[in-house]
């Protein structure tokens, strides 16, 4: 299929052996209307029999059969009408056994209502010239998954798998990891609430689709989801990558993963913070102009605005700005790196938007992003 208005992709189940349960529901009361215009001897079949499960699936519309109850009321009644009626009624049944036979295809589908749970989100950042370092970010709940102690150690396996789309619907790239947490002791999974991952690919700058697969290796269960991003060009102006939320950030060692540089950046794509927990994010500054020994001197700015009103009493008030700062600092190179961590004591349960805005102190030129994030009592 092709979407010509570019809003999506279409989705089909070849089902050549039977139907879904919405479908086979809505076939059903459209067969009883069917029925009602028929004599008792030509519609009473066995229930179970294959010709009412042909008929649940009949289609009027693809065998030209007339099926209007007013083109029908004005047919004629009498014996001869009915025989007519009747082999009307066998070669259009004909002509649908041939149909199916020849393309078994039902253009439906039926999402299972069981699926796994995963946040995400998708972060660009500048992979040098012309390309972009585009972050797939997920968060599992640990709660969903099924936990297995083997040789004293009690873990699970979560597949992810990514596939990138360009808008022509070409595969511009895939890949893979493995969540796999893990503890010695209990019974019971006693780490973190919501288990990390992340899939990195340099792209192009451009529009993509991204599909998303987690499967959770103890039950089978699987999640799909697919986004639409725009990744921008970050190399040839003053430009800021897109906000990390992160869990954590901290020093990495040689293996860490999530590591960036010398960091460890945890993602957070679920974008929720537990008071008295601090908001924690990080994010990049590319092409500041810098003086004849390389350094580079810049401001930034952050905003916290509410989406949602406080409550007070029995009240909502406006609050137009909930946290504001801003510092000037220094650095060698074009490319600064910056790790925030603000305290969420005088913010309160609700939505709110995270702004940044940098500033090239030499050129005076500004960059802004915006992201949102919910702070949880």
């Amino acid at each position: 299929f092709q979407d010509f208005n570019l809003r999506g992709e279409y989705i089909y189940a070849i089902e050549p052996m039977g139907a879904s349960s919405r479908e086979t529901l809505d076939k059903l009361q459209a067969l009883s209307e069917f029925y009602k215009m028929q004599p008792y001897e030509k519609v009473h079949i066995q229930p179970g029999s294959s010709e009412i499960a042909a008929l649940q699936n009949f289609n009027p519309d693809r065998i030209d059969y007339i099926a209007s109850p007013d083109v029908r009321a004005q047919l004629e009644v009498g014996s001869f009408a009915a025989l007519v009626e009747a082999e009307k009624l066998e070669e259009a049944k004909n002509r649908y056994f041939k149909y199916l036979k020849e393309s078994p295809v039902i253009y439906s589908f039926e999402l299972s209502p069981d699926l796994l749970t995963v946040y995400f989100d998708v972060t660009a950042f500048s992979a040098g010239y012309d390309a972009v370092r585009a972050e797939v970010n997920v968060e599992v709940p640990a709660g969903e998954l099924v936990f297995e102690r083997r040789e004293g150690v009690l873990g699970a396996e979560v597949e992810l798998a990514v596939v990138v789309h360009d808008l022509e619907m070409n595969e511009a790239a895939r890949a893979s990891d493995v969540i796999r947490p893990s503890q010695s002791g209990g019974q019971v999974y006693q780490g973190p609430a919501f288990l990390p991952g992340h899939v990195v690919f340099a792209l192009e700058p451009g529009y993509y689709r991204i599909g998303i697969q987690a499967r959770d290796r103890g039950s089978g269960r699987t999640g799909v989801y697919r986004t639409t991003v725009w990744l921008p060009p970050l190399h040839d102006r003053l430009a800021l990558s897109d906000i990390l939320f992160a869990s954590s950030i901290r020093p990495a060692g040689e293996t860490a993963k999530f590591a960036r540089g010398d960091l460890q950046v945890v993602p957070h794509p679920l974008h929720a913070y537990r008071k008295p927990f601090p908001l924690t994010f990080y994010f990049e500054i590319y092409g500041l102009d810098t003086d004849a020994g390389g350094m580079a001197f810049y401001a930034v700015d952050y905003r916290i605005v509410p989406v949602t009103k406080k409550r007070k009493g029995l009240t909502l008030e406006d609050v137009p700005t909930a946290i504001s700062s801003r510092f000037e600092t220094t650095g060698f190179g074009s490319t600064q790196s910056q790790q925030l961590e603000i305290a969420t004591e005088n913010l309160w349960k609700g939505s709110f938007r995270l702004i940044v805005t940098a500033q090239d102190r030499r050129t005076r030129e500004t960059v802004e992003k915006i992201a949102n994030f919910s702070i949880l009592e």
